[in-house]
């Protein structure tokens, strides 16, 4: 049964039946006021006015089984906050990953998977000794309505010696901007408000992600700084009140964007692949980088794409990277496009997929660790020879 008929037919349900859906934890006051005030005029037209004869209410058949459906749909499955879980252990190199509830919420989609760089350690108390960790943050893509935190870690990043955090965040309906954003920045507050607890070092923060991923990225580059923006006079609120550490910094100082959309009305003029589903100008310019782009706090830019990308076009790529020329003449921040030569939306070639890890690890020891001995990354394309 499709979700729209399944909602059709509990609105339905609600007209039926009205007193099983009734809230007993509504906690305004004037609500519970003129609740009681019905109440006692119900109770005495009751007793003033014979009661009428009960009528017996049939339910149709396709109204039990909507409730039936939604009452026997599996709940969300959450993990404990707390826990340290086996599928998230590289054991090769004894690297722990642990599972976080970064908005204490117990909803997955607002969890976080935390690796510590792990070298011949077998517990993560002594990870932690060793020293201090930068962090990088991983953001899936999916089209912000599918998707999943990364269950296995960058080991080049590990390897050199950042801490790595990948996060859910809302999807769909329920994650529709700026909700999914909210949660992206709760994530980062989260990291800053616990990093005596796993031995992070948070000053410096570095970010990247693929398709949605990378969208979400270039967003929390563009707004870093902002709390709230004006598009045609309706201002929006960037930061959110997600998680429970509001006064952290969710800034992030160095951005890496695989993939991602930089000008969500262009997108949705491409003859095919991704397109939003809501068209409203404002939204479009919401959910836009560019929109952003220049207002908050300048840092780095790193963009990779595909130029024979047929979900986002390579045009998003050059859009960001004009409107980085336009903003920063003087390349008074670094910033660069690694084009890939018949390379798709991801999927390319095993060695152009090493040489862009490689790429983004000096990208981050560059404006994350600060390593002044390696040399800044130039504009390049690299050729793939597979198209996906």
């Amino acid at each position: 049964m499709s979700k729209n008929l399944t909602t059709n037919l509990l609105i339905k349900l609600l007209i039926i039946m009205p007193s099983l859906f009734i809230s007993c934890s509504d906690t305004n006051s004037d609500f519970k006021i003129q609740n009681q005030q019905n109440s006692s005029n119900s109770v005495l037209q009751t007793i003033r006015e014979p009661s009428p004869q009960p009528v017996k209410e049939t339910v149709p058949e396709p109204v039990k089984e909507a409730v039936k459906e939604v009452i026997q749909k599996p709940k969300l499955q959450t993990k404990n906050p707390k826990k340290i879980f086996d599928n998230c252990i590289l054991k090769d190199n004894n690297i722990e990953c642990i599972d976080l509830d970064y908005a204490n919420t117990n909803n997955i989609r607002q969890t976080l998977n935390l690796w510590i760089p792990c070298k011949n350690k077998k517990v993560l108390e002594d990870c932690m000794s060793d020293g201090s960790y930068e962090v990088i943050v991983h953001v899936h893509g999916g089209g912000f309505v599918a998707g999943q935190k990364r269950e296995s870690p960058n080991i080049s990043l590990l390897n050199s010696g950042f801490a790595y955090a990948s996060i859910n965040y809302r999807l769909g309906a329920e994650g529709l901007f700026p909700n999914f954003l909210h949660d992206q920045k709760a994530a980062i507050r989260w990291l800053r408000a616990n990093e005596k607890n796993y031995n992070l070092t948070t000053e410096s923060i570095g970010a990247y992600g693929n398709s949605a991923g990378g969208a979400s990225v270039g967003l929390l580059a563009a707004t870093s700084g902002l709390q709230n923006y004006i598009i045609n006079e309706r201002s929006i609120n960037l930061e959110g009140n997600v998680g429970e550490n509001l006064q952290y910094s969710s800034d992030i100082q160095a951005a890496a964007n695989f993939s991602g959309h930089s000008d969500a009305i262009k997108l949705t003029q491409q003859p095919t692949g991704a397109k939003p589903r809501v068209v409203v100008p404002n939204f479009l310019a919401a959910i836009s980088l560019i929109t952003y782009l220049g207002e908050g706090i300048p840092m780095p830019h790193l963009i990779i794409h595909g130029d024979k990308d047929q979900v986002v076009y390579y045009e998003q790529a050059l859009i960001y990277l004009n409107k980085l020329q336009e903003i920063y003449p003087n390349q008074t921040v670094e910033y660069n496009l690694i084009t890939i030569e018949n390379g798709g939306h991801g999927g390319w070639d095993p060695s152009v997929g090493q040489e862009t890890n490689n790429i983004l690890k000096n990208f981050f020891l560059r404006h994350i660790k600060n390593f002044t001995n390696i040399p800044e990354e130039k504009s390049r394309t690299l050729i793939s020879k597979i198209t996906n």
